[in-house]
């Protein structure tokens, strides 16, 4: 007896399945009982189990998978059937009511098709699954499938009426119009998941979308934005069309995230820029320039995010800000021009004021763009080198750094009024900003490191802390290697302190003369700008005394060590008794105190006796003598000097031997300390006082660098053109000053003849390199 269950035929049990499947199409709410539901769900079950053979169905198959063929293909040809009358009711539709129609036939139907997929489950989980697994793309799940039979019966047929019916609401939301935004997402979903496929019917595929409603989209939105552009900019101001553009920027966007798929966004925004930005930035930049110079910072943050979106929109406005740069912060400079030359304070101030206010635009309204920074970076390079206060001294671009450095040298130094540590910071990173734009580099620290140790020794600094933090400021901008000395030159100080210290402990100290206090810093010679004096100097005897003492000191410290006293930059305190009104404390240079020692021999000293009683060379000697008469201390008995209409002192250019001094007894000061200050030498453009040997110093260094990076390129290369030489020299010594191409010669002539080098002969214009 056989336990096999009797074949169903499909014709025995469609019926049953068809009134469902019907009710469910026709009504998508349509209700039904639990007992009903699984009535229909265990004849399909039992059907797809025991599926009686036939020749549409599948043989290669057995069991559960047998007869799923025959009811796959009643369920999809009911369903086209179903779709085929609700056509029907479309053909007199356009417009709002063909899209409304649309909407809820396409919702309802949607809705059917889960629940006839979950009606069929049996079938989707066994003789489909079978199909897809063994190729047949023919065959989909019942929801997909539904889809598709839409896509045939439905989408295809109302393609181009729907495709127009959307852009007519998408045109009069554009002009202002109130439209049903839910009733248009619902129709464009549609479109996207009418792209489904054979081969991945569960995933999401753009193609009819993009395909059949996409390229209209954007075809209408180009010929809309035209249009509008075009009338717009002729009628209204550049600021009223730039806000125009970016409120339909913004309307554009919104539109995508209401009801367009988010995959629209990027080509609709690609198009908007060409038409309303790119066809009319020329218009745009034509105005910038008038923007930047009413200060309209609303209208040009405006046209930079505009211009932004575009690759040909920010140059030309690059372009025309470093040139309004240049031209206003010139303009800036020159107003102040003749005090800054006098100044360093109002020349720093203005060129910072300059860099303030237009760093304030690309902070601001160029949103830090680096194309920007840079623009800002050649326009303040190019006003900093190249200026009024330069033309006026002698139109040499090397002033700048100097008054920079003397600048700085007013901040540092001790007695600024209200300044302390936490206010100065800022003011010296706003000097770095501006140091940074400066082509002599070199020439700013060589004065900045002067000056750094005339504060140092003279004791004028504000204090260490604030030289320090300036250091570290100098070594972030341009490296360790520039600020190395000036690092020594601290050390120095604090080994000059224990240096004392362990001096005045010491057996040696006992040398000093009574009543003297002896101070000395002991500085390391390739650390300090301080050359050497080029004139003799005979000391005063207590001088000399002293001196020695702490030479022997020093001695038993560093024996290999040679010590070399600085009397040019030394000073010293004195007490005057007896030649003057009151018993003045005098603070004077060590070639002044040995003038004024010499009246201790006699009261009537000729400029002879005092000259060889010092030792001084006539130029040092003139010069301390003026300062002695010039501070009204010394007196001579002919005039030294004339004045002019305007009451300037000029000094006669020679003092002859005879001329006796003697100290002057009518010298009054309303305090006993007395400083007597030194004549300087001044630029005849400013008020700065010269320092030649700076100068001298920053040439040979230079000769030494442009040697230096000339060798190295040979060594590297062996043998090298001559342009190409120069062109890397230029490279390598740039960062500290740029370099002219006669110096580059003359020192590669120079090389030629000190052998480290020389001509190819049969080469022309190539050099070899000499080991």
């Amino acid at each position: 007896m056989s336990l096999r269950r009797k074949e169903i035929d499909i014709d025995d049990v469609w019926p049953s399945l068809l009134e469902p499947l019907r009710s469910i199409l026709d009504d998508c709410n349509t209700s039904m009982t639990m007992d009903y539901y699984m009535e229909k769900y265990t004849k399909t079950t039992d059907y797809c189990m025991y599926a009686k053979s036939s020749s549409s169905s599948r043989q290669a198959s057995t069991g559960a998978h047998c007869g799923g063929g025959e009811l796959y293909a009643r369920i999809k040809e009911t369903i086209h059937k179903h779709l085929k009358t609700k056509f029907e009711g479309t053909r007199k539709l356009v417009g709002d009511q063909l899209l409304k129609f649309y909407k809820d036939e396409y919702n309802d139907f949607c809705f059917s098709a889960k629940r006839v997929h979950m009606l069929f489950t049996y079938l989707n989980r066994y003789w489909i699954k079978s199909e897809r697994a063994n190729k047949n793309r023919d065959v989909y799940e019942l929801m997909p499938m539904s889809l598709v039979v839409w896509r045939e019966e439905m989408f295809d047929k109302l393609r181009e009426r729907l495709t127009a019916a959307v852009l007519n609401q998408i045109e009069r939301a554009r002009n202002a119009e109130d439209i049903d935004s839910s009733l248009l997402k619902s129709v464009i979903d549609s479109y996207v998941r009418m792209g489904l496929t054979k081969e991945k019917p569960d995933e999401t595929n753009l193609s009819r979308y993009k395909q059949d409603f996409e390229g209209e989209f954007l075809k209408t939105s180009e010929l809309y934005y035209t249009a509008e552009s075009s009338s717009f900019v002729e009628e209204n101001s550049v600021a009223d069309y730039m806000k125009k553009v970016e409120a339909r920027l913004a309307e554009e966007k919104r539109r995508v995230e209401a009801y367009l798929h988010p995959s629209t966004e990027a080509e609709l925004m690609k198009q908007l820029d060409m038409v309303l930005i790119q066809k009319n930035m020329d218009v745009m930049h034509a105005e910038f320039s008038s923007l930047l110079a009413q200060e309209k910072v609303e209208d040009l943050l405006r046209m930079y995010s505009l211009l932004s979106r575009i690759e040909p929109g920010l140059p030309p406005m690059r372009s025309a800000f470093e040139a309004h740069v240049v031209k206003e912060g010139s303009a800036a400079i020159a107003k102040v021009a003749k005090a800054a030359v006098k100044d360093a304070k109002v020349y720093v101030e203005e060129l910072l004021s300059v860099w303030r206010k237009f760093n304030d635009f690309v902070t601001g309204p160029f949103n830090k763009e680096a194309g920007f920074a840079a623009a800002l970076d050649k326009a303040c390079r190019r006003i900093i080198n190249n200026n009024e206060v330069i033309k006026l001294m002698n139109n040499n671009p090397e002033k700048s750094p100097e008054l920079i450095a003397y600048y700085c040298d007013g901040l540092l130094r001790k007695g600024q009024k209200d300044v302390t540590l936490q206010n100065l910071e800022p003011l010296l990173a706003d000097v770095i900003t501006i140091f940074q734009y400066v082509d002599a580099k070199d020439v700013f620290m060589k004065y900045y490191s002067y000056f750094l140790a005339k504060r140092l020794i003279d004791g004028k600094s504000e204090s260490d802390d604030a030289e320090r933090v300036m250091i570290e400021k100098l070594k972030d901008a341009c490296g360790f290697q520039y600020i190395g000395k000036l690092q020594r030159m601290f050390n120095d100080m604090n080994i000059s302190r224990d240096l004392k210290t362990a001096f005045d402990e010491s057996q040696f100290a006992k040398d000093i003369p009574a009543g003297i206090t002896f101070e000395v810093l002991v500085l390391c010679q390739a650390a300090w700008p301080m050359p050497q004096a080029t004139s003799s100097f005979t000391p005063p005897p207590p001088i000399i005394e002293c001196e020695s003492a702490f030479k022997k000191f020093y001695l038993t410290k560093q024996a290999s060590q040679e010590l070399n006293y600085l009397h040019r930059y030394s000073k010293h305190v004195i007490k005057s008794s007896g030649f003057y009104s009151k018993p003045y404390q005098i603070s004077c240079s060590s070639y002044q105190l040995g003038v004024l020692y010499q009246f201790n021999k006699s009261r009537i000293m000729t400029y002879g006796d005092l000259q060889a009683g010092c030792g001084l060379d006539d130029s040092n000697m003139k010069h301390t003598i003026r300062t002695l008469v010039k501070s009204k201390l010394l007196k001579p008995d002919k005039p030294i000097y004339s004045k002019s209409d305007e009451g300037k002192v000029e000094w006669n250019d020679v003092i002859p031997d005879g001329v006796r001094f003697i100290p002057n007894k009518a010298f009054k000061s309303n305090s006993i300390k007395v400083e007597i200050h030194s004549i300087t030498i001044r630029d005849t453009s400013s008020n700065q006082q010269q320092h030649p040997q700076l100068d001298e110093a920053v040439e040979q260094e230079r000769k030494i660098r442009a040697q230096a990076a000339i060798v190295r390129l040979m060594k590297a290369r062996k043998e090298l053109e001559h342009n190409e030489l120069v062109t890397g020299a230029v490279d390598q010594l740039q960062s500290r000053f740029i370099p002219t191409i006669k110096l580059i010669k003359t020192q590669i002539d120079w090389l030629i003849e000190q052998e480290y080098m020389e001509r190819i002969p049969d080469k022309r214009g190539w050099y070899r390199y000499l080991a």
